[in-house]
Parts: structure tokens; sequence; C-alpha cells
């Protein structure tokens, strides 16, 4: 029997994830060989991820260069190629991937989705959006797929490519696409292993503070900016301490000069600990994001705060546009988050409102189980 896995991760999340998988599937009575690409934001952690000597073997991709400009679609092309051919060349049973959307992948996806077996982790809001994208994003994602052929590329929306079998995810029952595949679930155990993990002391942190955790937007885009110096204006105004903590893609350097005008706002610099750890810190009272992976992520896994969510007033400021999303509104239907204003957020918070919801039913079946169902399938 051919076991080797190949998984392809593009974040630091992913690779915990994926570690994590490993894990599970060599607990089984058969052993596997596993395979990485690690690409995205990951091609800068090259150096450290060799140490670790996960994985069998590991390939390192740097596609952001080849995706700034459209129109050298030559080198795009040659870079799928390769990471095709690799792929081929190691030919794996199971292919475990984060994201189902990247240009740069979805050749394997597609060629390996009748020969192997493609299974989609979750991570993040994609799976619960709809397709809601303008007629100006349509023309130019009909043009970059002009350019592309012969190799296959769908419309960056996750989940709607249609070329994985199975997908893991938290809430199965509130997924809807037009194809087939088997849905899985994530456990809060499994989510709680992969983003609980304790904060060194030297991170001083005080008390009844609000956690402030922004998707991974450009904030200091002009649209962006304006928002977010009236957010932060606002939020200083409290006499509770406001913590930000950016993605590791956005510069450090210049968050920090403009945060630097408020008194009563920091910006945390750990590259080690995710948002999601921060979000489970006991001195974060409240949780303010826009529509962050992270706290979605965190709630997955236990979290009880109280958690506001700025995207309506955001979205209807014309400042940026969000995706119709299932698990937005089953997360207000059921309380567990509150969808407000920026002013009446602060409001909240100077009236010492508190109602720790949390997601309650979820499924606890352990991912090994559920491997073993794909592995005999």
């Amino acid at each position: 029997m051919n076991n080797k896995i190949l998984f392809i991760a593009f974040t630091k999340s992913h690779y915990s994830m994926a570690v994590a998988i490993m894990n599970e599937l060599n607990t089984s009575s058969q052993q596997f060989e596993g395979y990485i690409f690690c690409s995205g934001y990951l091609y800068s952690e090259k150096d450290m991820l060799l140490e670790k000597k996960e994985f069998v073997k590991y390939y390192f991709f740097n596609e952001h260069v080849v995706y700034k400009n459209k129109f050298i679609s030559f080198k795009l092309r040659k870079l799928i190629k390769q990471v095709t051919n690799l792929a081929h060349k190691i030919n794996p049973s199971m292919i475990f991937t984060f994201s189902d959307n990247a240009p740069l992948y979805q050749n394997i996806f597609f060629t390996f989705r009748n020969k192997s077996k493609v299974i989609l982790f979750h991570e993040g809001y994609g799976d619960y959006s709809d397709v809601n994208i303008s007629i100006r994003s349509y023309i130019g994602y009909g043009i970059q797929k002009f350019f592309m052929f012969p190799y296959p590329f769908n419309i960056i929306t996750r989940s709607y490519t249609d070329y994985y079998k199975y997908s893991f995810l938290f809430l199965p029952d509130l997924v809807q696409r037009s194809h087939a595949f088997t849905k899985l679930t994530i456990s809060k155990s499994f989510a709680k292993k992969m983003y609980i993990k304790s904060i060194p002391r030297s991170f001083n942190i005080e008390s009844n503070s609000v956690f402030l955790v922004l998707s991974g937007r450009d904030w200091l885009d002009k649209k962006g900016k304006a928002y977010l110096l009236l957010l932060l204006s606002r939020l200083n105004k409290l006499t509770n301490q406001t913590y930000m903590k950016i993605a590791l893609h956005q510069s450090y350097e210049k968050y920090s000069e403009l945060i630097g005008l408020y008194d009563n706002i920091h910006l945390i610099d750990d590259k080690n600990n995710t948002s999601e750890s921060y979000c489970f810190h006991n001195n974060f009272k409240y949780i303010i994001t826009d529509e962050s992976s992270s706290v979605v992520n965190a709630l997955f896994a236990g979290m009880k705060k109280t958690v506001f969510f700025l995207n309506k007033e955001i979205k209807d400021s014309k400042c940026y546009a969000y995706d119709r999303n299932v698990l937005v509104t089953y997360l207000i239907h059921n309380k567990i988050i509150f969808q407000l204003s920026s002013i009446a957020v602060v409001d909240k918070i100077k009236n010492n409102f508190e109602e720790e919801s949390f997601i309650s039913d979820l499924k606890e079946v352990t991912i090994k189980e559920q491997l073993e169902i794909i592995i005999n399938d």
C-alpha cells in the first residue's frame, strides 16, 4: 500500500496542524511517510522548519513573487509545472491542504483528485462563505484564467473548486456546496491542542483588558487606515487597556508608529505565539475583531469571552466588503458574538457589560477515528 502523505501548508498554523495530523496517522496500525510543500508565509521560515525534521522531506516555494504581476504568467505556469512534477514524483495516497484555492496548487488537486484522496482541512471563515465577488474582480479573474491556460484556475473563494473528496469542518451541517464531498468533524479537543498555548509572563498584560485582533487585511491603506484610526481613538478613551496583535506578514514598525500616538493602546510584539493563544489569556476580558479567523478558531477551541464583531460597521462604511457568511449569522443568532458599531462596543465596555458566550454543540470525535475511515475508504 502507498503510505505517502503530502501536506500543503501556507502558515505556521497550517504547519502545526500538519504535524498533529501526521502524529494521528502514525498512531494507526500503519506507518506513513509525510512530505510537505511549504509556501506563502512559511517560505521565510525555511531554516527553522528544516531543523525540526518532522517530515521525510520539505519543499519550499516562494509563490508571492510570481503572484504580484498577473501578466507575467509564464513564471507562475513554470512554478505550477514544477510543483505538479514533484507531486507526481512523491505519488501520495493522500493530500492534505488547508486551502484549495491557491493558483499554485490547483493543478495538483485537479490532477490527483481521482488517484489520491484529496482532503481539505478547515482553517478560518472561507468554508462558510458564499461567493460574493464584484464584477470588477470577475473580470480580473477571467484575465488571469486566460493567462494561466492550460492549468486550471477556479475563482479564489475557498472550498468551491470541487477538487477535494473530504473536508474536515468544525460545524459540518452549516456548510453547503453544490458539489459532493464527505464531511468530517474537527473536535474541540483537537482545536484546544492546536490553539491553546501558555503565554510567557514576560508579556505583561493588565487585567480586564481588551484584545483587538483584526483580520490580515491591509489596515494601513487609505480606507483601512481611516477606520483603524477612528477605532483606536475610541478605544483609547477607555480606562481598560487595549492590546493589538497584527498578522505576521504585516509591518510591526508601521503599526507601532501608528499606535504610538495612543496612551492606552499597545502593540504585542510576539511572533512565536498565535492570536488564538492570546484570546485565551486570563487578563483579556473583551475580544474585538472584524472577522478574524483567529477569534473563530479560539471560539471553537472553547474560549469563553465577550466577543464583539465590527464587520457590519466596516462594510456599511464601505471600507471593506465581507462575504455573506452562514457561520457569522449562526454566531450572531446564538448570541455567541455581538455585532455592533465601535461606539456601541466602547459604551458596552464602559458599562462593564459581560456575557461569556461560547460554542457548545461541537461533536467530540477523534481525528484518528475519521482518518481511519478515509484510509479504509
